[in-house]
């Protein structure tokens, strides 16, 4: 914590293209809020984008989105929706419930191609104690693995740049880990 409260204040992340409107928008709020708003969209992120599917898809399923063709990930398992109770049944088909999990299919792997592109040789753990650290892929980087800044630099380092007081930095990026816990562990 010592080291990136002032790791952050000091260095100079410019944003990517793909941060710009989340940087904008933490950069009118107040830090307290910031780092709240950020620890939240990291653990939503983690998770969302970690957890495996529950069915797995046929490459041409969008062809014609038969759900018929969906088998369950998880064989020994069996169905994910047959383990939901009564009432969320009642709110949701099991197509409706195939098509929002496909969703997050095709969003997770959308997401693993941009953390490919912005994060070269490096792959995601599946720590939830510790916010979206990445890891050199040791087979890439001759065995050894290194472990770089947390994705969420360049968003904290806009927000920690307003607070001059290296304290209340620290406070902050606790706030966030914090903020990032309580969403990840939902």
């Amino acid at each position: 914590m010592d080291w990136q409260a002032d790791y952050l204040f000091h260095a100079d992340l410019p944003p990517e293209p793909i941060q710009q409107d989340l940087v904008k928008r933490i950069s009118e709020m107040n830090p307290e809020d910031a780092v709240i708003v950020i620890g939240f969209n990291s653990g939503f992120d983690d998770v969302y984008y970690s957890r495996p599917p529950y069915y797995t898809y046929p490459e041409d399923f969008e062809i014609d989105f038969d759900i018929a063709r969906v088998k369950p990930a998880d064989p020994e398992y069996g169905d994910d929706y047959d383990e939901l109770d009564d009432e969320t049944k009642s709110e949701i088909t099991r197509r409706e419930y195939i098509l929002e999990d496909y969703e997050g299919y095709k969003k997770n792997q959308e997401e693993r191609k941009a953390f490919e592109k912005f994060w070269p040789g490096f792959i995601k753990t599946n720590d939830l104690g510790t916010p979206s650290l990445r890891w050199l892929k040791s087979d890439i980087n001759e065995g050894r693995e290194e472990m770089p800044d947390f994705g969420w630099r360049v968003p904290l380092a806009v927000t920690l740049k307003k607070v001059p007081d290296k304290e209340k930095r620290i406070e902050l990026l606790e706030k966030f880990i914090e903020a990032y816990r309580e969403d990840a562990f939902k």
